[in-house]
């Protein structure tokens, strides 16, 4: 299943999270996991791994301009799912075929002011297209193919009503016919309606899941023995930074549930493994990547030495300083910013004055984007081995 997000022709930056990045096992049936977008800026988060514990990665990047709508769906029929948005101004679908830089390989519009878009494979020929919920009628618009030159996609392969104003759509294969159906949540009572069919009708199976306010997603979080199964209710609580997946559609409590997120951001679900298949194309700096923090004789200022092999491309770094004599989840002193341009420098020196205490040191090294001053592709996580008594 994919969760579909409409994307603006805008430069697509991505910028590995700050966890752990295993190298992809593109198995042949991955089970989905969870994103989320802040609209306001058009920021992506796609997490690679829906479980509690392991290595978690989480990628970031820009895609969109602040009101449009984000989509994701697998548009180029390859198994995987990519961005996309829907532009409620105008209309307009942007597409991207990859998590890369660049605009909408795909665009065109459709629908009117106040359209909500929904995407999924509506027709079993394992390709998605972006299709239409019309909130003020109750009314579905199912298109089975995507526009394509900036045109009109034209009339809907077919339409239905189906639930009540302010009912918020979403999509899923819910039986496990490799058909996208449409469901509806009630947000007001927590109510569930799904539809084993894109047709007319009342629902198949009702039940409720989760607390008035929250924001539904579904997706293939509970696949097993590798085989995939129908999509089932996962659920975003913005006031508590939470998602609550549910390995069945019914009512209970969450099979898993992990804190992500903020209360301004959108959620998504779908399978973004193949995110980090275009990264790879870069050595590891882990076996050779050293943190040392240490008191300049001459100064008494905190000084943080990196040091990394051989990389031949711009870097940059995330570095914090913690003072160990006043616990708190806020550094004392942070720096971030492009340590070489070239990657052929052995080391970078960076040096904090701070009042006289006991500091520790941890930081993040990426690759870099010159233009930018941004990180754009995280590599690895250090932290100094020793204290040091600066200041």
């Amino acid at each position: 299943m994919s969760v579909r997000v409409t994307v603006t022709a805008l430069v697509l930056i991505v910028v590995l999270g700050w966890l752990a990045l295993p190298a992809p096992v593109l198995a042949e049936t991955p089970e989905d996991t969870v994103g989320v977008v802040d609209t306001t800026s058009g920021l992506w988060y796609l997490r690679q791994q829906h479980e509690q514990s392991g290595t978690i990665s989480s990628y970031r990047f820009f895609f969109g301009v602040p009101g449009d709508i984000p989509i994701v769906g697998d548009w180029d029929c390859d198994g995987w799912d990519t961005p996309g948005m829907f532009r409620p101004t105008d209309g307009y679908v942007y597409l991207r075929n990859h998590i890369a830089i660049g605009e909408g390989d795909v665009r065109f519009y459709l629908g009117s002011r106040g359209d909500v878009p929904i995407t999924g494979d509506f027709d079993g020929d394992g390709c998605d297209t972006v299709s239409l919920y019309r909130p003020s009628q109750g009314q579905v618009f199912i298109f089975d193919s995507l526009g394509s030159g900036e045109q009109g996609l034209g009339a809907a392969s077919y339409s239905f009503y189906y639930g009540n104003p302010l009912d918020k759509p979403f999509v899923g294969d819910f039986d496990d016919d490799d058909i996208d159906t449409v469901g509806l949540h009630r947000e007001s009572t927590g109510q569930v309606f799904l539809r084993n069919s894109n047709t007319q009708g009342i629902a198949d199976s009702t039940f409720y899941y989760g607390d008035p306010g929250d924001r539904i997603i579904a997706g293939d979080w509970a696949q097993k023995d590798d085989l995939p199964g129908p999509d089932t209710v996962g659920i975003f609580r913005p006031f508590a930074r939470t998602m609550f997946l549910r390995f069945s559609n019914t009512p209970g409590v969450a099979d898993v549930d992990f804190l992500y997120g903020n209360p301004r951001l959108v959620p998504l679900a779908g399978n973004f493994i193949d995110v980090q298949a275009s990264l790879n194309d870069k050595p590891s700096l882990e076996a050779e990547l050293t943190l040392q923090l240490s008191r300049d004789p001459s100064s008494g200022e905190c000084q943080v030495i990196l040091t990394w092999g051989d990389w031949g491309g711009p870097l940059h770094a995330s570095i914090r300083l913690d003072d160990r004599q006043i616990p708190s989840r806020a550094p004392t002193d942070t720096f971030s910013g492009i340590i070489t341009t070239t990657g052929n420098e052995t080391d970078y020196r960076h040096t904090f004055n701070v009042d006289p205490s006991t500091y520790t040191a941890s930081g993040t090294i990426s690759t870099g984007d010159i233009a930018t001053g941004q990180s754009v592709h995280w590599i690895d996580t250090v932290s100094s081995s020793s204290e040091a008594t600066c200041g």
